[in-house]
């Protein structure tokens, strides 16, 4: 089962292991994000969500802002544990890195991957999912 990359419910996020870039404000970005999701913020979360963004994972496409807070509310429902590692920024605002999703319990994979992908414009995140997902449209800056 593969869970839509970047979203998650009470997602623990765990931010062990390289960083193969420096900190930027883009990596800062996408990483207090993924904290406040973590904490089950999700207002908080949303503040950093461009109202037009698009969140990815496999087939299933979340557009705008109303509908990645109905999943990121759903996912704080089941308590995922996202742990996300190697942030790259390739300074266009385009952050790769790993991910890892367990269940609630921690035990469990769900999902897991070297191709994670957020990308920040105008310090909001307008879109998540893989680098075999993005649309072409943000494919630039």
């Amino acid at each position: 089962m593969r869970l839509p990359i970047g979203l998650g419910a009470m997602l623990s996020i765990v931010m062990s292991g390289a960083v193969l870039s420096a900190p930027t404000e883009n990596i800062k970005i996408a990483s207090t994000f993924w904290g406040l999701v973590s904490a089950g913020d999700v207002a908080g979360a949303m503040a950093y969500v461009d109202p037009q963004a698009e969140f990815r994972s496999g087939e299933d496409i979340y557009s705008g802002s109303v509908e990645i807070k109905t999943v990121i509310e759903s996912y704080a429902t089941a308590g995922y544990q996202f742990h996300m590692t190697h942030f790259k920024d390739d300074g266009a605002g385009r952050i790769a890195y790993w991910y890892e999703v367990y269940d609630k319990a921690g035990t469990a994979a769900v999902s897991y991957g070297d191709d994670g992908l957020t990308i920040v414009r105008a310090g909001h995140i307008v879109f998540d999912g893989t680098s075999r997902t993005v649309p072409k449209r943000f494919s630039s800056p």
